[in-house]
């Protein structure tokens, strides 16, 4: 049906012609930049010694995450952008320590992971998550990426 809206004489000047178009792909979104990440642990975490030597680093931890807070105490880490989080060691209740806080980037696949995440307080921890980022002072860290752990 289509084809006859094309004239067959080659004289009519009227009505729609065949042209060849160009393709072009443009507006396609950019891969997310990829980062080496150091892997520690939680038991290194516990120490601030140890901690401070990988400020300003990238890094990867297994963690259980715990739950939201409402504390920041990074200078430019603002409410506005991230979301702050406590996360545990991977035996959540059992693991050594204190509770570590994290600042999500808000409105990200991130940020849905961490809230779809089953939080924890005691006992049994029902999923560990492999958290990425850049570790700052104070046991705190900028979590760039989050995936499942097993």
């Amino acid at each position: 049906l289509a084809m006859e809206l094309f004239p067959k004489n080659d004289k009519v000047k009227a009505g729609a012609r065949p042209r060849k178009l160009e393709v072009k792909f443009e507006g396609v979104a950019k891969q997310a930049e990829q980062h080496e990440y150091v892997e520690t642990t939680w038991d290194a975490a516990q120490s601030s010694a140890e901690w401070s030597k990988l400020d300003g680093k990238r890094v990867s931890m297994k963690v259980a995450i715990k739950e939201g807070t409402n504390q920041w105490t990074l200078d430019d880490i603002k409410k506005e952008k991230y979301s702050a989080w406590q996360v545990g060691g991977p035996e959540g209740g059992n693991s050594p320590g204190l509770p570590m806080r994290v600042y999500v980037p808000a409105g990200t696949k991130v940020e849905r992971m961490f809230n779809q995440a089953k939080g924890y307080t005691t006992g049994t921890v029902a999923e560990t998550h492999i958290i990425k980022g850049i570790a700052r002072s104070g046991r705190q860290m900028v979590v760039e990426a989050v995936e499942k752990g097993d």
